[in-house]
């Protein structure tokens, strides 16, 4: 595809789009719900009068040794034949370039820099994701590619790329020392594009290269190498910096003029067959005809397997460890287990499965010196470790499906510790969290609970639903006999239990502390006297309380 002019400038200001290697000028930037950045750019009320220039060059697989220094000839041409480059003094230029289309720029201004002072051109360069000093995954791509690529020699990173380094002093140089105005913004990705517990990589091209030439780097949230460049609308950050950059800039250009053909007449404005262009996208690149059939061949098989690969890595789930956190909130140390049990569910309702399967789920870095690795929990404290499957293979085939269920079970001291989760990628990715709570009632008489009778008393500034804690102490089977009201204090908290039989205690014990969990204002105990009860009977009085959230 050759270069295309979007739209004319009417204020002697232009917006030139570079697009990256192995990329096209409009895959480079269409997003894939359809959103194209440069029609976002020429829609735009605030542009209504920068021209908008589409630059084109080969930078697919099959390049071969065309180079960068080719790319930058044409965009000389291509610059002045189109007019994007008109006659008028103190023309601005805006370059926004992805990935080597920042390099590309650079090369361009440098090597044309005579030409733009005498012309009084300003420059303005918006780096999306643009290495200054190459990237590492360019070493990469070139390793595994099947054919010799020019581009990917100029993005290599290393000490001993000359080409590059240079580059980077020239334009240093050009930039400080203000023959030419350059001004710019460099935007930075935020994560790499494969699997992030599969690939330890760091971005493509991480902010230190990314981020080298104008300071106040912004790394936009949630991109990659890929999407850095594919804003989904008008209101996606990275479209929004470019706006405000080149409105900024427009303050400096002159007020809108007409463009005037040889015979003084204005010229018409273009008009841009947007479907067409989006549907055709990038153009394939034929070899030339003097390549042998087999080269072509290898190619295809070559790129195929890499594609193969980069999908399979992108999309392969993959359990390797799984980040456990225990949170002990019972009031005492929790012992556990260095081990525990797994079973799996088939689809259906939780803690209601049919079981499929099970297995050991072992923890493999406790950091524990005790014997067997076992994990002490402190109270009110939270421990990290890392757990393994010990088949790992044999789960596979319910992880992948993403729609079972896994009940791990660790034995822990002084009770067992037990939770329920779904067994996919969503859940076990960013790690499993057990928060181990008391159980108040476990080491009563089951006499006991059964014979218990509560009644609140609540003041008139109780802040809780009096259903809420009926059902709270219902669901460990304690009776609520009903509520009651009284005067109260304003503005005293009133949170008090009290029971009439020394052999309730163990009784008033277990619910204080049930209670604790979801009162606000811990419970205080008090023995009655003087007052007949019978066994069980307990008296709780809150007012100026609330629940915890």
């Amino acid at each position: 595809m050759d270069p295309i002019q979007l739209r004319r400038s009417r204020n002697g200001a232009s917006i030139v789009f570079v697009h990256g290697i192995l990329s096209g000028p409009v895959s480079a930037w269409k997003n894939q719900s359809g959103t194209f950045w440069p029609r976002l750019v020429s829609d735009d009320v605030d542009l209504t009068n920068f021209g908008v220039y589409l630059y084109a060059y080969r930078a697919d697989a099959l390049s071969g040794s065309y180079s960068l220094e080719d790319a930058v000839d044409a965009m000389r041409d291509y610059l002045r034949l189109d007019g994007v480059l008109d006659d008028d003094p103190n023309h601005l230029l805006i370059f926004v370039c992805h990935s080597m289309g920042g390099i590309l720029a650079r090369r361009y201004v440098v090597a044309n820099q005579l030409e733009l002072v005498e012309r009084k051109t300003k420059l303005a360069l918006f780096l999306v994701a643009s290495p200054s000093l190459g990237t590492q995954y360019a070493n990469f791509v070139a390793a595994v590619a099947p054919l010799y690529n020019a581009q990917l020699d100029v993005l290599r990173f290393s000490e001993t790329n000359q080409w590059l380094n240079t580059l980077d002093r020239d334009f240093l140089n050009l930039k400080e020392g203000r023959k030419l105005l350059i001004s710019g913004r460099e935007l930075v990705e935020d994560q790499f594009m494969a699997h992030r517990s599969l690939l330890r990589f760091k971005q493509i091209v991480p902010p230190w290269t990314g981020a080298k030439y104008f300071g106040n780097p912004i790394k936009i949230p949630g991109s990659d190498h890929i999407t850095i460049a594919k804003p989904s609308g008008p209101l996606d950050l990275q479209h929004r910096l470019l706006v405000d950059f080149v409105k900024t800039l427009s303050q400096e250009v002159a007020q809108p003029r007409s463009r005037r053909t040889r015979n003084g007449t204005e010229s018409d404005a273009i008009v841009v067959d947007w479907g067409k262009l989006m549907g055709e996208g990038d153009e394939k690149v034929v070899p030339p005809p003097d390549r042998r059939n087999w080269l072509g061949v290898a190619a295809t098989i070559g790129i195929t397997l890499v594609l193969v690969i980069l999908v399979w890595l992108l999309y392969h789930p993959k359990l390797g460890t799984v980040a456990i956190r225990f949170e002990n909130t019972t009031g005492q140390p929790v012992q556990v287990s260095d081990q525990a049990e797994y079973y799996i569910s088939a689809p259906g309702t939780p803690g209601m499965n049919k079981r499929v399967d099970s297995g050991v789920l072992r923890l493999v870095d406790t950091g524990s010196d005790d014997a067997g690795g076992s994990l002490e929990i402190p109270s009110g404290m939270m421990r990290e470790v890392k757990a393994r499957f010990v088949n790992e293979d044999k789960v596979m085939q319910y992880y992948e499906r993403g729609d079972f269920y896994v009940q791990l079970i660790f034995s822990a001291r002084p009770r067992p510790i037990s939770a329920e989760f779904n067994f996919d990628q969503k859940t076990f990715e960013p790690g499993l969290n057990f928060t181990i709570v008391p159980r108040p009632y476990t080491d009563l008489p089951a006499e006991l609970i059964s014979s218990a009778r509560v009644v609140f008393a609540v003041g008139p500034s109780f802040l809780a639903s009096q259903n809420d804690l009926a059902h709270h102490l219902g669901v460990s089977g304690i009776m609520v006999s009903g509520f009651v009201q009284f005067a109260g204090q304003p503005s005293v908290a009133t949170c008090t239990l009290i029971y009439y039989n020394d052999a309730d205690q163990p009784l008033a014990d277990a619910i204080k502390t049930d209670l604790n969990l979801k009162l606000s204002t811990p419970l205080k105990i008090v023995k009655g006297s003087g007052v007949s009860a019978r066994r069980g009977v307990i008296d709780i009085f809150l007012d100026n309380v609330g629940v915890k959230q």
